[in-house]
């Protein structure tokens, strides 16, 4: 049956052929032809053809056309041709060019010049669009029809609309991607906001719209030839690909040779035997000096194959925590900084990388070469730059138990760990002199008035106990090492968990129980290395003088093991309920203090409310519960205490007893003095680990509240591949969503897809799903079904966090934070105070802070008091676009901004150039965005222009603006 296509009344007498969909019809766009798309969609590719004239070969899509869309037969010369294959709803036609020509000559203002400008505009736009191995920079200067440019060499040039019509007229500039030339002057180039070019020397150009161009004698050759040069263009990534595929084939090829040869002679490996680092040359990298520090620390592993690419290729270690498999931070060297104890540090010596690695004597300069290590002094010192950054490694992803932290955290430590045993072993020994010289002198010396014996003997006791006091000081020395490390190393690795894991994780914690948790982790490791140290020690002294005991009178110390037994059992039973009591204290703290959180940052609401009095109520209430467990808590340990100050005197009485009354003949006065010095130090270690019980059972709720954390699994993994830079290209392919596995459907089978430089709005009724949306491309909340697709990859599939950091996000109920503006701006990122005030600039914020007595030093707090909800926005703005973002995201952004803000806000992100996904509620502004999503029911019920929606009086839009509208006019009334 034959199709019936209503052609535009534009192209009426135009029309040679018309050509509709077949199965498997595909047309070759001759030279000099102009064919123009009059409804549905038509796919573009750039063939080779065989000498009978049929395509060969692969075809290289070139793009999608769309109603209005033209092409125009590029001139013969290229290897490809255009060609383009009409799909189901298609329908192209070839019209008569000269004719065309003529009528627009005759009238260059009319419908058919417009229609012929704006068909060109977008076709140039969709038919340049590939992916290109090279993306744009980020920092140009626009071109823009009616404008005159002039910049200097090495400049960056680049359109920001859909296609600008460039005249070279004096310099010269080198274009890129698929336009790869140089131009010079008076030569035209018409690019679309894909294209970019580089001036190679000082260049000024002129540009226009093809609408201005069209009334040109010459347009329609410069028309041809923008086409034939984009012919050109895929010829050339044609051959590159090519050599690239042969160059991969070889690699291949050498890459199995050398697994052959043997596998000593794999370039991979990062740490050798001596713990130094090499990346399969000898060269130096950042890398290699961060698998050093690593290395120093105990963590000899290599970095995963997913981030070692992009660890390979920094050029700074602030690059270091983009990749999630270790974070860094940054630390000035003060002066003298080499002669104090700052553990392992990274730095830059003359502006090579260097690790900084302490010793007994300072630092050394560790160079990961075959240089040998050199000293730190006064004078080389000065070389090196005046910051450096502390690692810190990440917690292995499968941790996920208590063990496996502590673990984590004590790598490295054998050295100190085994320095306090040795020292432990040596301090017990000792102290088996005062039990053994004790009964000596007492038993027998004093009895034979042997008084040189006896000064030998106490001078003997006096030095040992002077050696245990000074080993006693290496050992807590030692202890207080590792005791700073642990912490340190056990609160990082929890933080940095914590800041990897998704967003779902903190929707079910308050903040004030996810800070008492992480808080605790320092805590628990200050309370666990202290009752470690003396529980150690205790237990091995009293173990030493049981044997004593045993080996003096063992009959006797046969009944003290009794008592020691029975005095076990009734500690364990009140460690067990003091350890429940603990736990249930701890669940309250935890209540009270995010109670208290959430009072403190709720007091203006509270006051409004006139809920102070009930909300004191509620928070004293929960306080009291943790007091009453914190009571019986105390009460059992102190109870716990006094029965171990009762055994002392209960094992003296036994001793007296068992003396007096035993059958057994007399253990002599020797043996029975050693035997009760024996016993009262025994006792006094039972004593001392005793008291230290309510250490272990305080910190074991601690370390119990952090497994929640532990057992979660990460946002993204460290094994999942990184994004590279990404293009602002963004897509959504049959997204379903819902909140919980029992709740409605809140997305369904949603699609659409933003280009890269492309403005799309996103507006619809409240509960419509515009959030969730966002919250998708985010990678806040992963889909139930389908995909989101970021530069054509799983957004999954990627380091989900990599790929947000380089966006420039701003959500609804975004906070500023505690600090300066300028700090607020710049967000912990290296940048130039320039940069910032550029920042505010683009955010339509500079006025007012110039406006401010301390400017950007001026101080804000995270309740944003002290400056307008307007000045929020744009300060949350001013960060988002301070990198220059490739894509921009805004949730009701600018809703707190008067009109003209906005339209700064809103030029400064179209200059960018930059993807721009908003979400808003006031229509106006997205009113020039090239794309409007309207959902309704988690649907996208409309897409189109501005214009375009509105035409469509029945439709979801045409409702939204009308209410708008009504509630605008009612607003301006005063009702």
């Amino acid at each position: 049956m034959t199709q019936v296509v209503a052609v535009p009344s534009v192209w009426d007498g135009f029309i040679e052929e018309q050509i509709v969909h077949d199965s498997g019809s595909a047309t070759i766009v001759e030279p000099g032809q102009l064919y123009v798309v009059a409804s549905g969609s038509v796919d573009v590719f750039a063939v080779t053809m065989s000498d009978d004239g049929t395509p060969v070969g692969q075809w290289v899509s070139a793009g999608r056309l769309g109603p209005g869309d033209l092409l125009i037969g590029p001139a013969p010369g290229p290897m490809r041709r255009f060609l383009a294959r009409l799909l189901e709803d298609g329908c192209l036609l070839r019209v008569d060019f000269a004719a065309v020509r003529t009528a627009v000559a005759h009238e260059p203002t009319g419908a058919l010049a417009m229609a012929l400008a704006k068909g060109f505009d977008t076709t140039v736009s969709k038919v340049g669009r590939t992916r290109e191995d090279e993306l744009p920079p980020q920092d140009f200067t626009a071109l823009e029809a009616g404008r005159t440019v002039s910049v200097i060499a090495g400049s960056v040039v680049r359109p920001v609309r859909e296609a600008v019509w460039v005249q070279v007229a004096h310099g010269e500039l080198q274009v890129h991607g698929l336009l790869s030339n140089r131009y010079r002057d008076g030569e035209w180039i018409c690019m679309s906001r894909r294209h970019w070019a580089t001036a190679k020397s000082g260049t000024t150009v002129r540009c226009w719209d093809s609408a201005e161009v069209l009334v040109e004698e010459d347009f329609w050759v410069l028309a041809i030839t923008s086409f034939t040069r984009l012919l050109y263009g895929y010829d050339r990534r044609a051959r590159r690909e090519g050599r690239a595929a042969a160059a991969r084939a070889a690699a291949r090829r050498d890459q199995n040779s050398a697994l052959v040869d043997g596998i000593r002679r794999r370039q991979d490996r990062l740490v050798v035997e001596a713990g130094r680092p090499t990346l399969g040359s000898t060269s130096v990298s950042h890398l290699t000096a961060v698998m050093r520090v690593l290395a120093e620390m105990g963590h000899r592993w290599a970095p995963p194959s997913a981030v070692r690419h992009s660890l390979e290729r920094m050029k700074s270690f602030d690059e270091l925590g983009r990749t999630g498999w270790i974070r860094a931070r940054r630390v000035r060297l003060e002066k003298g900084w080499w002669l104090e104890e700052l553990g392992p540090l990274v730095a830059e010596r003359s502006g090579e990388p260097v690790a900084l690695i302490p010793d007994d004597r300072g630092y050394l300069f560790e160079f990961g070469d075959d240089r040998d290590p050199e000293r730190v002094n006064s004078t080389n010192q000065r070389l090196v730059d005046r910051h450096a950054w502390m690692i810190y490694p990440s917690l292995p992803e499968d941790a996920g138990t208590i063990g496996d932290l502590l673990r984590f955290a004590a790598r490295g430590l054998h050295p100190e760990i085994l320095r306090f045993f040795l020292v432990t072993v040596i301090v017990v020994t000792l102290s088996l002199v005062t039990p053994i010289l004790n009964g000596r002198i007492m038993g027998s010396l004093i009895e034979q008035t042997d008084r040189p014996l006896i000064v030998q003997a106490g001078i003997a006791m006096v030095l040992a106990a002077l050696v245990v006091a000074a080993f006693s000081a290496v050992q807590n020395l030692t202890v207080l090492r590792a005791q700073g490390l642990l912490t340190s190393r056990s609160q990082s690795a929890i933080w940095g968990k914590v800041l990897r894991l998704p967003l779902p994780f903190f929707a079910n914690m308050s903040t004030g129980r996810l800070g008492t948790i992480v808080l605790g982790v320092a805590r628990a490791s200050e309370l666990l290395s202290s009752a470690f140290v003396s529980a150690i020690l205790g237990l091995l002294t009293g173990a030493a003088q049981l044997v004593v005991m045993l080996v003096s009178v063992p009959t006797f110390a046969a009944v003290i093991v009794g008592e020691l037994a029975l005095f076990g059992l009734v500690m364990g039973l009140t460690m067990r309920s003091d350890l429940r009591l603990q736990m249930q204290r701890y669940v309250a703290s935890q209540r009270v203090e995010a109670m208290s959180f959430e009072l403190l940052s709720a007091v203006p609401k509270l006051r409004i409310a006139g809920a102070e009095e009930r909300a004191l109520a509620r928070w004293a209430l929960l306080k009291e519960r943790a007091e009453d467990l914190g009571q019986r808590s105390r009460e059992l340990q102190d109870r716990l205490q006094m029965l171990a100050a009762a055994a002392l005197p209960v094992t003296m009485v036994t001793i007296v007893a068992l003396t007096l009354y035993s059958q057994d003949r007399s253990p002599g006065l020797v043996n029975l003095i050693t035997f009760i010095t024996a016993a009262q130090l025994l006792m006094g270690s039972v004593v001392q680990f005793v008291f230290n019980i309510p250490l272990f059972t305080q910190a074991a709720p601690l370390l119990k509240g952090v497994e929640p954390i532990l057992a979660s699994e990460p946002e993204a993994s460290v094994e999942k591949a990184q994004p590279g830079e990404v293009s602002g290209h963004i897509a959504m392919r049959n997204v379903s969503f819902r909140y919980g596995n029992d709740g409605p459907m809140v997305l369904d089978n949603v699609s659409f897809e933003v280009q890269p430089g492309e403005f799309v709005g996103i507006v619809g009724p409240s509960g419509s799903g515009k959030s969730s949306v966002l919250r998708l491309l985010l990678g806040f909340e992963r889909p139930d079904s389908g995909s989101v697709l970021i530069d054509r990859t799983d957004l999954w599939e990627l380091d989900v966090a990599a790929v947000r950091r380089q966006w420039g996000v701003v959500l609804q109920n975004g906070e500023v934070m505690n600090g300066s503006i300028g700090e607020n701006i710049a967000a912990s990122g290296n940048f130039t105070e320039k940069e910032i005030w550029d920042a505010a600039t683009m955010a339509g914020l500079a006025d007012d802070v110039r406006a401010m007595p301390m400017k950007m030093e001026t101080l804000i707090n995270s309740g944003a008091t002290g400056i307008s909800g307007g000045q929020r926005q744009r300060i949350l703005i001013a960060r988002a676009l301070i990198k220059r973002p490739r894509l921009v995201v805004f949730d009701e952004a600018t809703s707190a901004l008067d009109n003209p803000t906005q339209r700064v806000v809103a030029e400064s992100t179209r200059m960018l150039n930059a993807s721009r996904i908003v979400v808003a509620h006031r229509l106006s502004t997205i009113a020039e965005a090239d794309k409007i999503l309207v959902l309704d029911r988690g649907k996208i019920v409309q897409t189109g222009t501005y214009q375009e929606l509105l035409q469509d009086q029945d439709g979801l839009f045409a409702k939204l603006a009308a209410t708008q509208e009504a509630e605008d006019r009612l607003h301006s009334e005063g009702v």
